[in-house]
């Protein structure tokens, strides 16, 4: 299976870039994250909604109690303000400098490993420096599945 059939290309993250403005680029291109790459281009940490979200909507003992809690919280809800005021909130604020990366030539029982090593569902592909794309466990997934129905 070669990875140059399942890489995603997106867009990557930088400095003077708001949250709207990466959470846009991830929906558009069905992905968790983004790579955030410094001035010179490489790829120095990456932002994910799920951990912006966690770290401006919902405070600590609520995830801690999470499992604890009923399905309806009147009491901690997110306003439109609040969200209007979390997407112009400057991205290099949510930076995770812990990412995982593989090289286009990597095979795929490596880029699984990495997944499994870094606990995450996608890897960046990082080529001599340079980003090219993210991999993830959904695009594996999606690929064997056409592979099976071209033999079957």
């Amino acid at each position: 299976m070669k990875l140059k059939n399942i890489i995603v290309a997106t867009g990557v993250a930088g400095a003077g870039m708001t949250v709207g403005e990466v959470f846009a680029e991830c929906i558009r291109c069905q992905v968790p994250r983004l790579p955030f790459v410094d001035d010179g281009g490489t790829v120095t940490g990456c932002i994910s909604i799920r951990k912006t979200l966690q770290q401006v909507c919902i405070p600590d003992y609520v995830v801690a109690y999470a499992d604890l809690l009923g399905d309806k919280l009147g009491c901690l809800t997110v306003p439109e303000q609040h969200a209007r005021q979390v997407l112009a909130i400057p991205a290099d604020r949510f930076v995770n400098e812990e990412i995982a990366v593989v090289d286009s030539d990597a095979d795929i029982v490596k880029v699984i490993a990495v997944m499994e090593k870094h606990d995450t569902n996608h890897v960046f592909v990082v080529d001599e420096g340079v980003y090219s794309g993210m991999i993830t466990i959904d695009g594996i997934a999606k690929r064997m599945l056409a592979i099976g129905q071209q033999r079957g």
